[in-house]
């Protein structure tokens, strides 16, 4: 049995509703923090309300979805945050969404400290792939033929994890 809930990261609404339905009382095993959205564009040229968005679906409204669980679990759980190769990468032209990947990567590598100390048998897994064809490139004038199929990334992320598991 499992349940999958997809949230808008940047509608808080649908935060609440997650807080209201399902927290309470459904026991979480995994706890998948997969979240992207991109806007191509230099820093000083990128709009304020772009520049928005990415930060409320890569950080905040994962960080707020992650601090209600926080104060409400008390059981160890599994935390998998997807970064990026671009949290290392330079990149011309992307230099809001490779800040946002680095930042996911480093708050994994920090905040399993704080995890397993709280919640003894919780694990924290970062998984940075490289390019993967998703939605998020629709509408951008990108070449994405040689990305890697998401379905087969997430196999292999879904079998590293079950494997750490055992």
């Amino acid at each position: 049995d499992s349940l999958t809930i997809p949230l808008d990261l940047a509608d808080p609404s649908s935060i609440r509703n997650l807080h209201h339905s399902y927290l309470h009382d459904t026991p979480v095993r995994y706890f998948f923090w997969v979240s992207g959205i991109f806007h191509e564009g230099s820093f000083s040229a990128m709009k304020h309300k772009k520049m928005h968005e990415m930060i409320a679906v890569h950080l905040q409204g994962a960080w707020d979805v992650l601090r209600m669980f926080e104060t409400m679990r008390l059981a160890p759980y599994h935390l998998v945050i997807i970064a990026s190769t671009s949290s290392w990468v330079l990149r011309k032209r992307e230099s809001v969404y490779c800040a946002l990947k680095a930042a996911k990567a480093a708050f994994a590598r920090n905040f399993w400290w704080e995890l397993i100390e709280e919640r003894p048998g919780s694990r924290v897994t970062l998984v940075n792939p490289a390019g993967t064809n998703t939605p998020l490139w629709n509408g951008i004038d990108r070449d994405v033929e040689h990305f890697m199929d998401p379905n087969e990334v997430a196999k292999i992320i879904w079998n590293h994890v079950a494997h750490q598991e055992t």
